[in-house]
């Protein structure tokens, strides 16, 4: 089995296991690899169709399915690129060659077979502990493939880090008086109490539900003359009535 014999039969594995000939960059590069076998065909029959002078049934029909085998043989190659580049476009990746690259993309022939814990063949590795995953169980997530257990890490890391930029209400308030802010009078951290609320949804009977406590802070006199409620997430809202 050739290199490209071997990719593209790892290619087809991954594209059945993971249900990814529907996608649409999938499907488009199916369709165009199979149309690239059509058009080598074309070629070949050009070029050779001398060869077929005097020939039988039964030799014509033998020289057809040489020139097919043939030509299937010199589009491979290119048929593995588009595929590669459609897989890769379906699983958030830049290009066929980020895929190939990718750890644990096994399409040059190799007789391992890693799978996704889930049980189907893997299309690469986490990039945090390296475990094998498919293209269901992983997510791209800062150029970087993730297992869920690692992207759960990755997104509480960059939402703390995000966070840890923003300007709190305190940090505001602070900054507002410092700055010596001629509307800013007062401000005080407030607990609204939870409550019952009766609620009616669009279709069906309302009920009562509970509404849980709330924070927020109020400013006397900031830049209006009535108070202005911010929450604890830096949200402002009117004064309760």
């Amino acid at each position: 089995m050739s290199a490209a014999e071997g990719e593209w039969s790892y290619l087809s594995r991954n594209i059945e296991a993971q249900g990814l000939a529907k996608r649409p960059a999938v499907s488009q590069a199916l369709g165009q690899a199979d149309g690239l076998e059509d058009a080598t065909q074309e070629v070949l029959v050009a070029e050779r169709m001398h060869e077929a002078i005097g020939m039988d049934h039964a030799q014509l029909v033998g020289f057809a399915k040489q020139l097919r085998l043939e030509a299937e043989a010199k589009a491979l190659p290119e048929k593995v690129r588009l595929v590669r580049d459609g897989v890769a476009q379906s699983l958030g990746m830049a290009n066929g060659d980020a895929l190939a690259a990718s750890p644990g993309y096994e399409g040059s022939g190799s007789t391992s077979t890693a799978v996704c814990s889930c049980g189907t063949y893997a299309i690469g590795g986490c990039a945090e502990c390296g475990s094998p995953v498919c293209g269901d169980h992983s997510t791209l997530f800062q150029s970087r493939r993730l297992c869920p257990n690692d992207l759960q890490h990755a997104r509480a890391a960059h939402q703390a880090a995000v966070e840890a930029k923003q300007l709190t209400p305190e940090g505001f308030l602070r900054a507002a008086s410092s700055a010596g802010n001629p509307g800013l009078k007062s401000w005080a951290l407030v607990t609204r109490p939870a409550k019952l609320e009766y609620r009616k949804p669009l279709i069906g009977k309302g009920r009562m539900e509970t509404v849980k406590p709330e924070e927020f802070y109020e400013i006397q006199g900031w830049l209006i003359t009535s108070s202005l409620m911010v929450d604890t997430q830096g949200k402002v809202h009117l004064p309760a009535t």
